[in-house]
């Protein structure tokens, strides 16, 4: 099970993979209970001091006994108390030892895809009639972290916790609420990004628009200063050419008036 771990931004870790073992009636994960693991029977046990006492009695009965109840111990396994252990015993160890293997392979999984995200797996135990531990339930925490200020970071922090909570072949139902939980913010970054990008398309095309009204205006002052430079040179020529139209005028009326003779050649040139 993977478990949210707290952040100051949103608290949260993916949920342990719990062991329906030593839970009371009506709270066990109906999707677990089939393979729910019992604690051995003590009246197992008792039955089975009944008939070591029995042995004064009757030893061919006890020898007899003995031998039909360790009847695939093979091994001699013993028990916490150095007994051999029974048949049924010997299948629940079976059994722990699956769900042991079970859970660590679930946890494994959580942690290896959830990398720095992830923190190390921690374990429940039960002990089992050879006086061994057994992982019967587990938990990985790990961070949902929503990245102030980088959304993309977010998305990707939200999408690889996804990754983490649902690596396991069977991912328990609280595995699935913090992939479901990861979604939520995958969206919410989702929803950033796109309006960070529309800000800043906004933003591109009024900068655009700034800069063809600044160069509109460039234009415009340079026609201007064309214009008022094409106005002066005008009234320049036209000056100069008034002065010498006045010129002119002067030279023809002293020539009319019988004045000192002209000299058509600098007359000319006045003109010109």
């Amino acid at each position: 099970m993977i478990s949210f771990s707290p952040q100051p931004s949103l608290p949260n870790t993916v949920s342990p993979f719990e062991s329906p073992v030593n839970k009371p009636t009506g709270e066990a994960n109906p999707d677990a209970q089939q393979s729910t693991i019992r604690p051995v029977d003590e009246s197992n046990k008792t039955e089975k001091n009944q008939r070591r006492a029995r042995s004064n009695e009757t030893s061919g009965d006890t020898l007899e006994a003995d031998g039909e109840e360790n009847k695939g111990n093979a091994q001699g396994q013993k028990g916490i108390d150095g007994e051999p252990l029974s048949n049924q015993e010997l299948e629940l160890i079976q059994k722990l030892a699956a769900r042991d293997r079970e859970v660590r392979d679930h946890e494994q999984a959580h942690a290896n895809v959830g990398g720095e995200l992830a923190g190390a797996p921690s374990y429940q135990y039960e002990k089992g009639p050879d006086g061994k531990n057994y992982a019967v339930g587990g938990e990985v925490p790990i961070a949902i972290q929503e990245v102030a200020g980088d959304p993309k970071a977010t998305l990707e922090n939200a999408r690889k916790v996804q990754r983490a909570a649902l690596a396991p072949a069977e991912p328990s139902g609280q595995d699935r609420r913090v992939a479901a939980r990861a979604a939520q913010l995958e969206q919410q970054a989702l929803r950033e990004i796109t309006l960070l990008a529309e800000a800043e398309r906004r933003a591109k095309e009024e900068e655009a628009k700034i800069k063809a009204e600044q160069a509109a205006m460039e234009d415009k002052k340079d026609s201007l200063e064309r214009e008022k430079q094409s106005v002066e040179e005008q009234r320049i020529s036209q000056a100069e050419l008034n002065r010498k139209s006045f010129e002119l005028t002067q030279t023809l009326v002293g020539i009319q008036n019988g004045g000192a003779s002209a000299n058509i050649g600098q007359l000319i040139n006045r003109v010109s």
